[in-house]
């Protein structure tokens, strides 16, 4: 299911971002993919000579970094269209919680070391997928290192197409609140969506940021990260806690509002449940298994 829902989204994100008239700098993405790539068939070697573990590793990590292009493309192309930004509505979610987001962001506009420590949680995102592949391979649970890999697939199909429904300024850049120096990113995705918006169509480096901000998908990778990796005692308390710290940064130092969190939460939970589903349809479950 992961390699068919990327294939999928390639295809859908290559029609409406190329289509829409955008244009991406190939030096983004070559190197990236042609790793990815090569990682995806030693995988299959491996898989040849029966070294399951390494097959499973290379070959999930592989994918579920692989596969990112596929939905950036179909993000950008997206956020080109004009829906209204959805700031406010976002904003009176959260004050109907009893939140409201200066309030949250002051510790951390008071300190530079809590938004620097703030900003090495939430970049866990990078190499926490990573961990999770390898970890359950080498454990030998293949089974759940690839739902874990479809579950995110359909995660990201999911918010590929939820999120620019619901564009937003980001809390920071509603609420007014003076930029400091440690914490820029927040600010520089608003930019690149009103850049988008006005006509800019050649995305480079310097046009990549996290867009989307209601659901977060930060919020639902922090639970994807603790499910899959809950099995393995040794890493089970490290990995919910760094996750739920993760969980909660996701408001300060992704930009986003409080409710842009449940709405993660749901993703991540539709996303888990509907990776069990190829395994429980016996005619896919006949295709898969050996004879």
């Amino acid at each position: 299911m992961a390699y068919v829902i990327t294939v999928g989204a390639m295809i859908c994100g290559a029609l409406l971002f190329f289509g829409t008239g955008f244009s991406l700098d190939t030096g983004l993405i070559v190197g990236f993919q042609l790793l990815a790539a090569l990682a995806i068939i030693a995988g299959w070697l491996a898989r040849r000579i029966r070294s399951d573990r390494l097959a499973t590793g290379l070959e999930t990590t592989a994918v579920v970094y692989g596969q990112g292009i596929a939905f950036l493309l179909i993000i950008y192309a997206l956020m080109a269209l004009p829906i209204p930004l959805v700031d406010s509505q976002l904003a009176a979610a959260d004050n109907a919680m009893g939140f409201y987001w200066p309030d949250l962001a002051a510790p951390f506009r008071r300190s530079d070391e809590l938004t620097d420590w703030g900003k090495v949680i939430y970049r866990s995102f990078v190499w926490q997928p990573a961990l999770v592949t390898i970890s359950l391979s080498v454990a030998g649970m293949h089974d759940r290192a690839w739902r874990f890999v479809t579950a995110a697939t359909i995660s990201l199909g999911l918010v590929a197409f939820i999120g620019p429904l619901f564009p937003a300024d980001t809390a920071a850049v509603y609420f007014h609140v003076p930029e400091w120096p440690n914490l820029k990113s927040v600010w520089k995705a608003s930019e690149v969506i009103h850049a988008i918006r006005g006509g800019h169509r050649l995305i480079d480096q310097s046009m990549i940021a996290g867009l989307l901000t209601f659901p977060s998908y930060h919020a639902c990778s922090a639970i994807l990260f603790s499910w899959a990796l809950y099995p393995l005692k040794v890493l089970r308390w490290p990995v919910l806690i760094l996750n739920a710290a993760m969980f909660y940064l996701t408001i300060v130092i992704g930009g986003h509002y409080v409710v842009d969190l449940p709405g993660g939460a749901l993703l991540a939970l539709v996303s888990i449940q509907a990776a069990r589903l190829p395994t429980n349809m016996p005619f896919i479950r006949k295709v898969v298994e050996p004879s």
